[in-house]
């Protein structure tokens, strides 16, 4: 599972891996967590979220397509689904577990999760599920990249650079780094001391 702070870049993370994959013609696929609901059962929301209907009818189908389509490209099929936290309520601590027990038979599929910080204990409480996933922390633009980001931002929207050194934490934050530049396009920001949080704010 992939934690992290709103606006780290969770979501674009795995739409960025899933993209590459499929350009590689490696099989993946990304669902969303906010689209589940307790009406139905998680594999035939799987498979109506996939629009495979027409040829996928079970859970038993769907995994041994998946199997099969790794075993044939020497990889790993991926599954991802993003933002476990934005589902109906309780619906992810109930389901987590059969999830993740239906992907471990198959030696060719890998599952990749994301989940907001705080509610990871939520949706992760049952100390066995614990054991059978790996939480890594997702901080947003890590500071070797954090200067390239900033340029291509302030270049996008046509902010001038100030002419002190920025040293606002607050932009490894892909989203706060959006905002912050949609509202002073065009401009040149005043950014000394804690302004970048200010304005964005105010």
């Amino acid at each position: 599972s992939v934690n992290g702070s709103a606006g780290t870049g969770k979501t674009h993370l795995l739409c960025d891996i899933v993209q590459m994959r499929i350009n590689q013609r490696y099989p993946s696929i990304l669902i969303f967590g906010e689209w589940f609901n307790k009406r139905k059962s998680i594999w035939s929301q799987i498979i109506e979220q996939l629009n495979i209907g027409k040829t996928i009818r079970n859970k038993s189908q769907l995994f041994k397509m998946l199997d099969s389509a790794g075993k044939k490209s020497n990889v790993r099929s991926l599954i991802c689904i993003d933002a476990l936290n934005e589902s109906t309520e309780g619906f992810w601590k109930k389901n987590i577990n059969l999830l993740v027990d239906e992907v471990r038979k198959y030696p060719n599929i890998s599952l990749v999760v994301t989940i907001r910080n705080g509610y990871e204990n939520t949706i992760l409480s049952n100390k066995t599920i614990r054991k059978k996933i790996i939480q890594v922390e997702h901080h947003g633009f890590p500071g070797d990249v954090i200067w390239d980001a900033i340029t291509y931002f302030f270049k996008k929207y046509n902010i001038t650079f100030p002419e002190v050194p920025l040293l606002h934490p607050e932009f490894s934050n892909p989203l706060f780094l959006k905002f912050f530049c949609e509202k002073n396009k065009n401009s040149q920001p005043n950014l000394k001391g804690g302004n970048a949080l200010k304005d964005v704010f105010e």
